[in-house]
């Protein structure tokens, strides 16, 4: 998937993290390792909120996990932060987070056109 990201096939990489999601939630119950993605692929089409939302998404899954994102998780979420705090004042990339920590995993990947709540 960061392949798919990093040549800009937004298409194929979308399709991956619903496909991606399917699998990990029936096998792991958990698809929280695809939130990142999600909100790098949020980014990278020009939707700076839904990329913020899914960010505190992603911060609060980990949180609730007891877990870390793993290296390539967390270079994504450094690129996608980098670009909010340029994009968006610091009042509003903190407002976005914090709905996302708001939302279940699920709650997230619907927000983002990803899959049902």
């Amino acid at each position: 998937m960061p392949a798919l990201l990093t040549r800009g096939e937004l298409l194929a990489a979308e399709e991956a993290i619903r496909a991606g999601r399917l699998i990990m939630v029936r096998t792991v119950g958990s698809a929280m390792e695809l939130l990142l993605p999600a909100a790098l692929l949020a980014w990278q089409r020009g939707d700076a909120q839904q990329a913020a939302t899914l960010v505190g998404c992603a911060d609060r899954a980990y949180e609730l996990h007891g877990d870390e994102p793993h290296p390539p998780e967390r270079r994504m979420r450094d690129k996608v932060l980098a670009g909010l705090q340029t994009a968006l004042s610091a009042e509003a990339l903190a407002t976005l987070r914090q709905h996302g920590a708001s939302l279940s995993e699920d709650e997230g990947y619907a927000q983002a056109g990803l899959g049902p709540a």
